[in-house]
């Protein structure tokens, strides 16, 4: 039961690493590995957003500013 229970909540709460992603993860490698030292987490973290349309939340975005699209929350810390 619990077993069925967790992969009902990994199945509606992760999203995949797909071909769309992989290819969009290497084209990012290919323009900022030299430059800016991307590396494949980061650049799988990018290129998830990038396709699927979403925003980083992220406490690290010197990480990330560079690559051209990627849209960040606005993170307020008081």
């Amino acid at each position: 039961m619990e077993k069925i229970f967790v992969e009902k909540i990994l199945i509606d709460t992760c999203i995949f690493i797909d071909e769309i992603i992989s290819q969009k993860a290497m084209e990012l490698i290919v323009s900022y590995n030299l430059s800016y030292n991307l590396l494949l987490a980061d650049a799988i973290i990018a290129a998830t957003c990038l396709t699927k349309g979403l925003k980083l939340f992220t406490f690290n975005r010197k990480d990330f500013a560079y690559i051209e699209g990627i849209k960040f929350f606005d993170l307020k810390i008081k």
